[in-house]
This record gives C-alpha cells, sequence and structure tokens, in this order.
C-alpha cells in the first residue's frame, strides 16, 4: 500500500513540472542567455568608423580633381617639391598673335581662379610661352602680354595682388616645334604656346 502510494505521489510531482507556465520558461530562457559571454562591438564600429573616415577623405580628394580638370585639356596640373604648377593652353585664351583673352578662356580661367583661391597668400608666378617661329624679342613681348592679361584677369575677380608675370617667349619648351625629317610639328608648336602659373608655396592641390 505504501508502494502504491509514493508510486502515486512521483507521478504527481512530475505532472505538476510538465505543467510549467511558458512565462516561467521564458523567464529561465533569459536567465540562461545572459550567462553566455557577449562579443563588444566597439572594436568592429571602430574599425568601421575609420573606413568611412578613409572613403570620406578619398571623395575629397576626388572631388578637388574634377575641379582642377573643369576646363578641359586646356588646364592641366603638377607638383614640383612644394610648388604647384598650372598650365593653360594659349590656343584657348588668344587668337593667333593677339594678347587679347577670348570668351572660350572663362572655364579654364575660372578652374584656375577657384584652385588658387584654395592656396595661401605666397607669391604666385605666370609665365608666358610661344612657339618658335617669329622674332626672340617679339615673342617674349607677346608672352609676357599674354601672362599679363591672366593675371589682370585675376585680380578682377578678387583674387590677392600676389602675383609676378613674366614672359620667355620660345624658350623652355615642353615638346618639339619640328619633327625628325626638319617638317613642321603643328601639335608640338600648340604645346608649347602656353600660360604656366606656379604657387610658390608650401601648400598643394591634392593629386
Amino acid at each position: 500500500m505504501r508502494y502504491i502510494y509514493a508510486i502515486s505521489m512521483l507521478s504527481f510531482a512530475l505532472g505538476m513540472a510538465s505543467c510549467q507556465s511558458p512565462d516561467a520558461k521564458q523567464a529561465e530562457t533569459k536567465a540562461t542567455a545572459s550567462t553566455e559571454p557577449q562579443e563588444s562591438p566597439s572594436a568592429g564600429t571602430a574599425l568601421e568608423t575609420q573606413s568611412d573616415t578613409l572613403y570620406t577623405q578619398q571623395s575629397e580628394v576626388s572631388t578637388g580633381n574634377s575641379n582642377l580638370t573643369a576646363g578641359g585639356s586646356s588646364l592641366t596640373a603638377g607638383q614640383s617639391g612644394l610648388n604647384t604648377e598650372i598650365s593653360l593652353a594659349a590656343d584657348q585664351l588668344f587668337d593667333f598673335d593677339k594678347a587679347l583673352l577670348k570668351p572660350e578662356a572663362e572655364p579654364a580661367l575660372e578652374a584656375l581662379a577657384a584652385q588658387l583661391q584654395k592656396l595661401g597668400q605666397e607669391p604666385v608666378e605666370i609665365t608666358g610661352y610661344t612657339d618658335s617661329k617669329g622674332d626672340d624679342a617679339y615673342n617674349e613681348k607677346l608672352s609676357l602680354r599674354r601672362a599679363n592679361a591672366v593675371k589682370d584677369w585675376l585680380l578682377a575677380k578678387g583674387l590677392p595682388n600676389n602675383f609676378r608675370t613674366q614672359g620667355l617667349g620660345e624658350k623652355d619648351p615642353v615638346a618639339e616645334n619640328t619633327l625628325a625629317n626638319g617638317a613642321d610639328n603643328p601639335d608640338g608648336r600648340a604645346k608649347n604656346r602656353r600660360v604656366e602659373i606656379k604657387y610658390l608655396g608650401s601648400q598643394s592641390i591634392s593629386k
């Protein structure tokens, strides 16, 4: 009789355990989960933040380059030590044998002004060049007049008067004026007809 009573009590206890409320089971699950180690997100978040910052800086550099080339093929730039050098094609700026700026020069000059405004107050050197055709003395005077025309345009736009100009005529060519067989080289002459702007400071345009 006692044996049967013990079996009955055991069955009753098991039945009560199986009828435990869902809320109690969820509480147990939460308690178990809270004891498991959690991975700290700080390291991953810091890495993602650094990546976002790097991407932003790269975007800013790309934007700067786009502004620099806004004038198309008439405007190119390079870096030489601490100096920033920008070259403008004279054929887009001036008519043949003239020193009066053409309306077509506006986009290249606007791009130039935008870049110079980002730099400091150090001197800016503007140098005019021609090809090798014509008298040396005449070419030097023409190239100086062209350099002064660019300077005057920049001053009219409100840039500080920290410019100095010079005209070097056919000196320092960047391309051959004639081909190896002695024939004329129009493409080379066009490259030599130019106005160069050199910023003589420690800042630079991002490349």
